[in-house]
């Protein structure tokens, strides 16, 4: 999904739409027969448009295998949400649901991924095109995790380099300030970053035959940096510049369950 308005404003400043994305669901069902190829991506995504107020939020995006032979090089699976670049504070971007059952057949690939992240839109940059109006960095969005889940069970035989479900809440960097006019002196405001949150990442190895190199499992939270304060100019600054605040990062559930009954072969 995605949301997008674009409009003619003033110089120094940005536009205000309004609008929210919201990924939508797509499946694969492979029950039987053979499938080979490149890559098989499936994504439901969601962006928001360029205001605070939207938000960008991933949808439901399912790969499931109860038969049959896949052969293929690799295997995404998305629902991850992205929040856009706002004045003032960007917008937030919300995980979705990403799900892949391996439930039976054979299926190799280099990586195996299910990814249900959010990421906050960047602070919007401050500058003094306007030297009488200048306009302060933007706060960066908020990233909040979604749900990141990948089973094998059953009679089902995988073989990849890499096995990964990811739910990481990302917050947006803090805006920068940017001096454009020349008889500025006072270093101008920054925006603070948003905060990060991290969703719910699961691997379950119930029964079934898997070899792979690596198996990860990520809830990762992670604030965005605050923004910089620039100053340029012929003379002494009339002021001290102040970069804005780091946004909290939280963790969230990460797990990857190992049944006794699972054979599991290569992990490094």
């Amino acid at each position: 999904g995605n949301s997008q308005i674009i409009a003619e404003v003033p110089p120094g400043t940005f536009p205000d739409p309004n609008g929210n994305g919201q990924g939508g669901i797509i499946t694969i069902d492979m029950q039987g027969g053979s499938l080979s190829g490149g890559s098989i991506q499936l994504s439901a995504d969601g962006e928001g448009g360029a205001n605070g107020t939207s938000t960008g939020n991933g949808g439901t995006a399912t790969f499931t295998q109860t038969g049959g032979n896949v052969t293929i090089t690799d295997l995404n699976v998305s629902a991850d949400g992205f929040g856009d670049v706002a004045a003032g504070q960007s917008g937030n971007g919300i995980g979705g649901t990403a799900t892949i059952n391996l439930l039976g057949g054979t299926i190799s690939a280099a990586d195996i991924s299910a990814t249900a992240s959010g990421f906050g839109g960047l602070g919007s940059p401050g500058n003094d095109i306007d030297p009488l109006n200048p306009v302060a960095g933007g706060r960066g969005g908020a990233g909040q995790g979604g749900t990141a889940t990948i089973t094998i069970d059953r009679s089902a035989t995988v073989t990849a380099s890499a096995i990964g479900a990811s739910a990481i809440g990302g917050g947006g960097a803090g805006g920068d300030f940017i001096p454009f006019s020349s008889g500025s002196l006072a270093p101008g405001a920054t925006g603070d970053g948003g905060n990060g949150t991290g969703g719910t990442a699961t691997i379950n190895l119930i029964t079934g035959t898997v070899s792979s190199g690596n198996m990860i499992a990520d809830a990762t939270g992670i604030g965005g940096n605050g923004g910089s304060s620039f100053f340029f100019g012929s003379g002494p600054a009339t002021g001290i510049g102040a970069g804005g605040r780091g946004g909290n990062g939280q963790g969230g559930t990460a797990t990857v369950s190992l049944a006794a009954v699972a054979n599991v072969t290569d992990l490094t």
